[in-house]
Order: C-alpha cells, then sequence, then structure tokens
C-alpha cells in the first residue's frame, strides 16, 4: 500500500518533467530548423546572384563571339582574295 502511494506522488512530477522535457526538445528542433532553413536561403539567394551573373556573363561571350565571327568572315574573305591574287601573279 505503501509503494501505490508512493508511486501516485511521484507520477505528477515525473510527468510534469517529461512534459517540460518534450518540450525543450521540441523547441530544440524548432530552433535548428529554423536555422537551416535560413541557411538554404541564404545558400538560395546566393545561388541566384551567382546564376545570374553567369546568364549576363554568357550574353556577353555570344555578343563577342558573334562579333568574332563578323571579322573571322572578312579575313577568310581577305585571304581568298590574296591567294587568288597571288596566284595570277604566279602565272
Amino acid at each position: 500500500m505503501q509503494f501505490l502511494v508512493f508511486s501516485e506522488k511521484t507520477i505528477g512530477p515525473i510527468q510534469q518533467f517529461c512534459k517540460q522535457c518534450q518540450f525543450y526538445v521540441s523547441e530544440q528542433r524548432l530552433s535548428e530548423v529554423k536555422y537551416r532553413d535560413d541557411e538554404l536561403n541564404r545558400s538560395l539567394e546566393a545561388n541566384k546572384i551567382e546564376t545570374e551573373a553567369a546568364v549576363e556573363m554568357r550574353a556577353r561571350v555570344d555578343k563577342m563571339i558573334e562579333n568574332l565571327q563578323e571579322l573571322l568572315h572578312i579575313s577568310q574573305q581577305c585571304l581568298v582574295k590574296r591567294s587568288v591574287s597571288a596566284c595570277d601573279n604566279c602565272s
């Protein structure tokens, strides 16, 4: 009988302690999830900025290639005319 009374008296504080532990663990987990969410958002924003910079750079490179293609075409035409002129002078 004494054991039953003792166990009833200790169950309340033990349950209270368990609830406090669960609350503490839940708060810790929530804090960790918020921290990781913030980290992911920062990383995502950095990736967006890098992607925008890469897209800008790609556009600039494409424009330079286009300009160089025109110059290459002109240079090739000059070389063809020179080789034709050189062959005419050889005869």
